[in-house]
């Protein structure tokens, strides 16, 4: 009995000895790790936030097609465009 717990003791001094020399190392697996397992469970957040569906109905653009919500759609007379940018082209054309 005395011997296991003198080798346990030995062994337990060598893996002191050895994490305190390695203790950098040590500690940039461990910052790693928590990276990691920080990423893994931010990347689930993205993923629900994306899959929400915009509230409301959608309404496509006259000028280049894209579906947006009707609360952000910006309409003129009858015509109903995504951004500044496809009226101002509308405008340019037509």
């Amino acid at each position: 009995m005395r011997e296991a717990i003198f080798i346990l003791i030995v062994l337990l001094i060598v893996i002191g000895l050895t994490l305190y020399k390695y203790r950098r190392q040590v500690g940039f697996a461990l910052e790693v790790w928590r990276m990691l397992r920080k990423m893994r469970t931010g990347s689930d957040k993205k993923l629900d936030a994306s899959a929400e569906t915009p509230k409301g109905p959608l309404i496509n653009c006259t000028r280049c097609g894209t579906w947006v919500p009707a609360g952000s759609a910006i309409k003129l007379g009858g015509a109903s465009y995504c951004s500044a940018r496809c009226v101002e082209t509308t405008a340019h054309t037509g």
